[in-house]
C-alpha cells in the first residue's frame, strides 16, 4: 500500500531495537518508486526517563534503513488526568527538558535532509516472501502448525537482511505486487522504477506468483545471477559487522552513514577519504579513520573531492512584516467533554470522552 501513500510512513514504539524490517519495507518501495520523504511515528512508550541519547539511537536505527522524517509522538495540549501516562513522553512543554530539546530535534533534521537529498543504489534485490506466507496462513491461531512455518520463513527473510548489513551490503526488498505493476527486465538487471539489479535473493521464497517467475525466467535468460547472501563478499568501507551503513548519491556529493545501535562503545575502520558532518552545527570536519563509536553513535561522512566544491551562492529572504493567509487552515481541538446518547437517550452531561467507548461496548449491542 505505501506505492499510493504521498509519504509513506510506519510507527516505532518503545526502545527496543531489534530486525530492520519495517524501516526497510517502507524505504525500498520508496527508492523504487521516487518517493523522496519517508515517516516514523516514534519515540511513543518510551517513557518519562528516556535520555536524548536513547532517542538518538532509536531515529538514527530507523534513518541507517531509509527513514528520513520524523514524526515525534504526542504533543498533549495537557497531560492532566491519564494523558502523564499516555505512551509518554509527551513531546511538549511539560517536559523539564523541553527548553534543550531543539539541538536534539535540529540535528536529526540535518541528518535527515542530507540523507533525503541522495539516492541509494543498491544492486541486490532481496525477494520479500509475503506471497509464500499468504499461501500458508490458515486464519488459524497462532499455535497452529502453518504457523509456525510462517514464522520460518519470516525467520528466514530476517537472517538473510542481517548477513547483508554485517556484510555492509546495500540492498532493497522486492515486493511482489509492486514487482507486477512496475518491474521489468533490461541488459540482464531487474529494474522496479527507479531502481536497477544484478543480484536476486529469493532463498526465503517458496512460493512466487506468476508475474514474478515470468520476469526471473527474463531474469536468468538475460544472464542475471541468482546468489545467497553468503555468496556476496563483504563492502570493505568499515571492518565492523556491528556498525550498520547506507550509501546515498547526491548530484554533488556521496554521502557515507554509520550508526552504532547499541548500548555499547564500537570502534571501526572506515576506508573512505572524506570529512565528518557535525550534525550540531552542519560544519565539516577531519576524521580519523579509526573511528570510535560512542553508545547509540553515529557518523556521516561526506566524500573529500565532492566536499571541497564550492557552495552556491544564495539568497537570503528576511521574514519580518504581517502576512496575510492566502487559504482558510482547516484546524482541530481535541474533545474532552460532551453530552452524549444512546439511542436517542441522554446517558451523560458533560461527560468524559474516554468513558463513552467503554459504556457503549458494556451493552453488547
Amino acid at each position: 500500500h505505501y506505492e499510493y501513500m504521498h509519504i509513506p510512513g510506519m510507527d516505532w514504539l518503545g526502545r527496543n531495537i531489534y530486525d530492520c524490517l519495517t524501516p526497510m519495507q517502507v524505504s525500498s518501495v520508496c527508492d523504487q518508486l521516487g518517493i523522496k520523504q519517508r515517516l516514523s511515528e516514534t519515540f511513543a512508550l518510551c517513557g518519562h526517563n528516556v535520555s536524548f541519547a536513547e532517542l538518538k539511537g532509536i531515529y538514527e536505527w530507523q534513518m541507517v534503513h531509509g527513514i528520513n522524517l520524523l514524526c515525534q509522538h504526542l504533543e498533549g495540549y495537557s497531560i492532566r488526568g491519564i494523558r502523564k501516562r499516555d505512551y509518554p513522553p509527551a513531546m511538549y512543554c511539560q517536559q523539564p527538558w523541553w527548553t534543550e530539546y531543539k539541538a536534539f530535534v535540529d540535528a536529526m533534521s540535518r541528518e535527515s535532509m542530507v540523507l533525503a537529498e541522495g539516492k541509494m543504489c543498491a544492486d541486490v534485490l532481496v525477494i520479500h516472501p509475503q506471497t509464500t506466507a499468504w499461501s500458508m496462513y490458515d486464519g488459524k491461531n497462532a499455535e497452529d502448525v502453518k504457523n509456525e512455518e510462517i514464522e520460518k520463513v519470516n525467520n528466514n527473510l530476517l537472517s538473510i537482511m542481517k548477513t547483508l548489513e554485517q556484510k555492509h551490503i546495500m540492498y532493497h526488498l522486492g515486493d511482489e505486487t509492486i514487482m507486477e505493476r512496475h518491474a521489468k527486465v533490461e541488459n540482464g538487471k531487474i529494474i522496479i522504477g527507479e531502481q536497477s539489479y544484478s543480484y536476486i535473493i529469493d532463498s526465503a521464497c517458496e512460493i512466487l506468483l506468476p508475474a514474478t517467475q515470468k520476469l526471473f525466467d527474463e531474469f536468468k535468460e538475460q544472464g542475471g545471477m541468482f546468489v545467497t547472501a553468503d555468496e556476496l563478499p563483504d563492502n570493505p568501507v568499515c571492518d565492523n559487522g556491528e556498525i550498520t551503513y547506507e550509501k546515498r548519491e547526491n548530484g554533488e556529493y556521496t554521502v557515507h552513514y554509520f550508526v552504532n545501535t547499541s548500548k555499547d562503545r564500537k570502534t571501526a575502520n572506515i576506508n573512505i577519504k572524506g570529512r565528518k558532518v557535525d550534525i550540531y552545527t552542519g560544519e565539516l570536519a577531519e576524521f580519523a579513520n579509526d573511528y570510535e563509536f560512542e553508545p547509540w553513535g553515529s557518523l556521516m561522512v561526506i566524500e573529500e573531492d565532492c566536499s571541497q566544491k564550492k557552495s552556491k551562492k544564495q539568497e537570503i529572504i528576511t521574514i519580518d512584516g504581517e502576512f496575510s493567509i492566502s487559504k482558510p487552515i482547516q484546524n482541530a481541538i481535541t474533545l474532552d467533554f460532551c453530552d452524549y446518547y444512546f439511542d436517542g437517550e441522554l446517558q451523560e452531561k458533560n461527560g468524559y470522552v474516554l468513558n463513552i467507548a467503554e459504556r457503549a461496548n458494556a451493552l453488547e449491542r
